[in-house]
């Protein structure tokens, strides 16, 4: 507005006045409406001067507001620039028109490419979209969710807060968003969901029982394991009061004692009744907890039942005494060293054994080097004891009844047993046995045996000297006999004495005088057999296919008399006079304790139709007896030869 107008014209008028009062000192020398139009005129130049005035007021406020509103504009400019959260405008049509870095950076893109998009074009998320439409029809909207941007591929979880942008006729002309990454959030939520899902189902199948209770034993929270080692339901103890499954009162006010001296307690016994009346043996891991949203205390802790616990301690009790008394009472001296090298057990008889002034549990913790010293003059000679002792030791390997000299003359058994269980070394046991009077009672047997085993064999060779003289008797006697078949009788009969005189011989000459080599045996008879009774005129070969086989002298002697009528019988009747002739005897195990003994010839053979049942002969009646002697079984075959096998059972 031109003020030095205004000011022109207030001259203008006053000049105007003075020359009026000037020309005309009264009113009446002017007419009347001339000085009505100077009235007017003086009122309009008043009016202007107040205009004037406000609209000096008003230009000076509107450079105030211009100020504040430049002011205004910067300060949102700095906030929409340097918010922490995203920001995005946007007009109705889903045109992005202004974002700030933050936004860009959430979706990984530049600011640039972010003010190109249009929202309803580009964006692939119908969920959004939605949020977004809501927004422009005047409403606030919301999204959340994990998102992946269009520009870089990039996949955050966002939160989103839609507003509308209304103009002042009341229409929305666009919207706000503001834009936070709550990707850290997320995954914290989705770890504390995770976190009280596991916790959740820790605490429904905890074997052992969660229970939190206040101080005065209102029960709080239970889990439902309480069935299983109670037999109540977590509905049936929750709110009620714990003292009500206490067996022992006073171990409730114990245990609040122990947690208020020292906040926590470890394995704490506890006597609790269960349902149906039993009382269990358990124990608790427990602390005292400050619940600062209701100031009270809490008692938060696992009850455990250890009823089979202590019943398996209680076996395990009864079992080491059960063991410790044995092994206290025992008359062999016993040591044991721990896994660590320190004397855990002794008894008396060791003490007594290494003539040992201390008593059982004065040796308790010493080392092995300090118990060598205590000993070692008891052993013979000293030195080489302790050599082998420091061997034992480092070879770790058991050593059974080993022979130790003592340096009063006694004899000790000695065994050594590292303990192993499942792979580890749980230490040493050393066992001593007095056997000095065992060796001297062994030694007298030992000589008592030998001077036995010499009167035996004395006894074995007289018996075969007088069988043999039975037999020269036999001889004798036939040599007088005129009668050819009477002298054959005697004959066999001196063959079968020989054959007993043969085992007494085989017995005085072998190491073990309670057996007999069979296949040794049966070979030499069989060659004295064919030796003493083949003519000149005949030659009979012998062959033998026998396994190493020991009989005991009662089945030795049937068994060669078994042999000898069978060879008898073969060289009386397979051979003519002035033939030729193989015998061959064969004995074998069959299985176990079955034999085999055959012996076959390739003589004439045996007569058609012939069996052992229709022979009027004594030597096969023999047979016959001294087979069922071992239950055994005969069988002839008369094709080429005759052959005869007797399946022996040998007890």
């Amino acid at each position: 507005m031109n003020h030095s107008l205004f000011h022109e014209e207030e001259e203008t008028i006053r000049t105007a006045e003075e020359l009026i009062e000037c020309l005309a000192p009264s009113d009446d020398a002017w007419p009347s409406h001339y000085r009505n139009l100077l009235d007017k005129y003086r009122k309009l130049l008043s009016q202007s001067m107040r205009l004037t005035n406000i609209g000096d007021i008003m230009q000076s406020q509107l450079r105030n507001l211009n100020d504040q509103l430049r002011q205004a504009e910067e300060k949102y400019r700095l906030i929409f620039e340097n918010a922490p959260i995203g920001v995005i405008h946007f007009d109705h049509h889903g045109a992005v028109t202004a974002c700030n870095s933050n936004f860009a950076h959430v979706i990984g893109a530049s600011r640039e490419d972010v003010i190109r998009l249009n929202l309803f074009a580009d964006l692939k998320d119908r969920h959004a979209i939605a949020a977004i439409r809501k927004t422009l029809s005047g409403e606030d909207s919301h999204y959340e969710d994990y998102y992946t941007s269009v520009l870089g591929n990039k996949t955050s979880a966002i939160k989103c807060e839609f507003a509308p942008m209304v103009s002042q006729d009341g229409s929305v002309v666009g919207g706000i968003g503001l834009l936070e990454d709550v990707t850290e959030r997320k995954r914290a939520e989705e770890a504390l969901r995770e976190s009280e899902e596991r916790h959740r189902r820790v605490f429904e199948n905890i074997q052992d029982v969660y229970m939190e209770t206040l101080l005065n034993g209102t029960v709080v929270e239970v889990s439902p394991s309480v069935e299983t080692v109670l037999g109540f339901s977590r509905e049936e103890l929750v709110g009620s009061s714990i003292l009500s499954i206490y067996h022992v009162p006073e171990e409730r006010q114990l245990l609040i004692a122990k947690l208020s001296e020292d906040g926590a307690v470890s394995d704490h016994e506890l006597s609790l009744k269960c349902k149906d009346g039993r009382v269990t043996q358990c124990s608790t891991n427990a602390r005292l907890i400050h619940d600062e949203s209701t100031d009270c205390w809490h008692i938060c802790g696992v009850i455990r039942d250890i009823s089979e616990r202590k019943r398996t301690e209680d076996i395990l009790r009864a079992t080491f005494q059960r063991f410790y008394t044995m092994l206290s009472g025992l008359h062999s001296g016993v040591l044991l060293v721990s896994e660590e090298g320190k004397i855990e057990f002794a008894n008396q008889a060791f003490c007594d054994m290494f003539d040992l002034d201390d008593v059982p549990s004065g040796l308790h913790g010493l080392s092995p080097s300090e118990m060598i010293q205590k000993i070692r003059d008891s052993y013979a000679p000293p030195a080489e004891a302790v050599a082998r002792i420091q061997e034992i030791v480092a070879q770790q390997r058991p050593v059974k009844a080993e022979e130790v000299a003592m340096s009063d003359g006694r004899t000790y058994l000695r065994d050594f047993v590292p303990i192993f269980i499942d792979g580890n070394r749980y230490g040493q046991l050393w066992h001593h046995q007095d056997i000095t009077e065992r060796k001297k009672a062994e030694d007298q047997i030992k000589a008592s045996l030998i001077e036995k085993e010499v009167l035996l064999r004395e006894l074995h060779h007289r018996v075969k000297n007088n069988f043999q003289m039975i037999a020269g008797l036999l001889i004798l006697q036939a040599d007088h006999i005129a009668d050819e078949d009477h002298r054959a009788s005697l004959r066999e009969a001196e063959a079968r004495v020989l054959a007993m005189a043969r085992v007494h011989e085989k017995l005085y000459q072998s190491d073990d005088l309670g057996k007999i080599r069979m296949d040794e045996y049966l070979s030499e008879l069989a060659e004295d057999l064919i030796g003493f009774q083949s003519d000149e005129d005949t030659r009979i070969a012998l062959t033998t296919k026998m396994q190493p086989v020991v009989f005991d002298i009662d089945n030795a002697i049937p068994c060669g008399l078994i042999l000898t009528e069978l060879v008898t019988n073969a060289l009386k009747h397979a051979f003519p006079k002035g033939g030729e002739g193989v015998i061959e005897i064969t004995l074998r195990r069959i299985s176990g304790n079955e034999y085999q003994l055959v012996v076959r010839d390739d003589g004439v053979g045996f007569p058609e139709n012939y069996t052992v049942e229709k022979s009027v002969s004594l030597g096969l009646k023999l047979v016959q007896a001294f087979a069922k002697r071992f239950r055994g079984e005969i069988t002839l075959e008369g094709c080429r030869g005759a052959e005869v096998r007797i399946d022996l059972k040998h007890d």
